[in-house]
């Protein structure tokens, strides 16, 4: 990332892309690849094998994302952190209109402040499946969460769906006005200081499975009706 400087890169770890497994097409699409999470030093902490499927409905397009952390290496403590777990990044036309410039700040009080910048064509809005619209979205618990707007003349709706089965579930919403779109599982008292740290524990040999949906609809708005059907479909799934 460029916002860390040069000078500290090498405190951060790295994942690789090591194999591709399975590439399919036809009707229903699948991509298989094997990962590797690194620390600073290049030692393996994780190996990540992940399935995307790629499918079509009559409304939109989806990829569900099935992902399986493993041990392989020792013991992997995973702690609560409010940066992740599954995330976009969406173009300026979706991002929240804003008049005002905005503090964040990360999960140890380090602000970053983003401009407030010209709002033509700025058309997002997040809604989220315990009632939330716009920023209240942010650190919520949610079971999906729509991000709308409007790009070239054509209402596009992004979604993303959290599986029942999921460590954490319902995740939280770590949705900014400013185009970050994530939900994230291992995180919840860095979202709420009322709530419990949870920590992770993977002994040697153990994992941790990990789905969700990303959908997209173009041409018309996805509708909260529209997303309850949608995360039936995707719940009875895996």
């Amino acid at each position: 990332s460029p916002a860390i400087p040069t000078n500290r890169k090498d405190q951060y770890g790295h994942i690789v892309v090591q194999k591709i497994v399975k590439a399919k097409g036809g009707k229903t699409g699948i991509l298989e690849v094997v990962s590797e999470w690194k620390d600073n030093k290049g030692n393996t902490v994780l190996t990540e094998n992940t399935r995307y499927i790629f499918k079509a409905s009559k409304t939109g397009w989806m990829v569900d994302h099935v992902a399986e952390l493993n041990a392989t290496n020792g013991p992997v403590k995973i702690t609560d952190n409010k940066e992740g777990m599954f995330a976009i990044r969406v173009d300026r036309a979706f991002e929240m209109p804003t008049s005002e410039a905005l503090i964040f700040t990360d999960e140890k009080g380090n602000p970053t402040t983003v401009k407030a910048t010209d709002n033509t064509g700025v058309t997002g809005m997040y809604v989220s499946s315990n009632g939330k619209k716009g920023d209240a979205v942010w650190g919520t618990r949610n079971k999906w969460v729509i991000l709308s707007g409007v790009k070239d003349n054509v209402p596009v709706s992004f979604a993303i769906f959290d599986h029942p089965k999921n460590p954490g579930y319902p995740a939280y919403a770590h949705a900014r006005g400013y185009g970050l779109f994530s939900v994230n599982n291992l995180g919840q008292k860095s979202y709420d200081p009322k709530q419990e740290e949870v920590v992770y524990n993977l002994a040697q040999g153990q994992s941790m499975k990990l789905v969700h949906r990303f959908y997209i609809q173009s041409g018309s708005e996805l509708t909260p009706d529209g997303a309850e059907e949608i995360f039936t479909d995707f719940s009875k799934s895996y």
